[in-house]
């Protein structure tokens, strides 16, 4: 018998508001008679709350848990994921200040992961009036710890500093703001957010 992989998506969406909650439950099966090893019994629940509440405020909210049942033996792993993200815009400034938190949970009932990370992060975004919009600086702080309780030694904690420069072909185009949510499930780190005219929204990067 061939291995055999089943899965599913299910998601809802319901606006609150000026405010967008989302939910995605996601299945996954895989089997195989030949080879036990490889079965997997995977079941995912993200939230998503976000939006903007006023004309300078806004937030992004994302919690998330999965469950993933591999062969015998190895037991059953537990992934939580929570994140905060408000965002607010300093008009006159052209300022945007994103302060993020992000809390990540891992446990195996088998004893191979029992740990858990805390993130904090600042983002400050300026985006110039005398610059047409044609630039963007972006400076952010970031803050880990962890703790792991399978581990012979401390985590040590973690300080990380980034500043990005992105020019924005079309001047004038787009928003300041930029909400952005925690990482999805397995994804344990957290990087610099998004800014705009980055290459993923017609820039360039640098």
């Amino acid at each position: 018998m061939k291995s055999k992989v089943y899965g599913a998506t299910l998601g809802f969406t319901e606006q609150l508001g000026k405010l967008t909650f989302g939910q995605t439950y996601t299945g996954q099966r895989v089997r195989d008679d030949l080879n036990p090893t490889t079965k997997l019994d995977m079941d995912s629940l993200v939230l998503n709350l976000g939006g903007n509440i006023g004309a300078s405020f806004g937030l992004a909210a994302t919690g998330s848990y999965t469950k993933t049942k591999g062969p015998s033996g190895t037991g059953t792993t537990d992934l939580g994921v929570l994140s905060l993200a408000p965002f607010w815009t300093i008009q006159k400034a052209h300022i945007t200040v994103m302060p993020r938190l992000s809390y990540t949970r891992t446990y195996n009932d088998a004893g191979t992961a029992d740990n858990r990370i805390e993130q904090y992060q600042l983002t400050l975004q300026w985006n110039p009036a005398w610059l047409n919009s044609l630039m963007a600086f972006q400076g952010t702080a970031e803050w880990n710890r962890g703790k792991d309780t399978l581990a012979l030694a401390p985590i040590p904690h973690e300080t990380r500093y980034f500043f990005n420069i992105a020019l924005r072909w079309g001047g004038g185009r787009g928003g300041l703001n930029q909400a952005y949510a925690g990482p999805g499930p397995g994804v344990g780190s957290m990087s610099s957010p998004p800014m705009p005219g980055s290459p993923s929204n017609g820039g360039i990067g640098l």
